[in-house]
């Protein structure tokens, strides 16, 4: 799966981590977060909502989906730069 929108990339690292998904997030040049996640599906469902919310100082404007090939042997989720 993955994802777009504005809020900390800590946070989602945070929540990713919680939950035992994994993947990757980074800022992008127009001030948005992106990145890819995987795990199980309530594990997920739960991964999103939260950073759908996001942390009390962001302000989230949108959070987009698309499905994506599974990443094997994907063991942690990091913040890229």
């Amino acid at each position: 799966m993955a994802f777009r929108g504005r809020r900390c990339r800590y946070f989602t690292r945070q929540k990713a981590r919680e939950y035992g998904v994994t993947g990757w997030c980074r800022n992008t040049t127009d001030n948005k977060v992106e990145g890819e996640a995987q795990g199980e599906d309530d594990a997920l469902q739960k991964f999103f909502k939260d950073v759908d919310d996001g942390p009390r100082h962001a302000r989230v404007v949108q959070l987009t989906k698309e499905d994506r090939a599974v990443v094997e042997d994907e063991t942690s989720f990091s913040v890229r730069h």
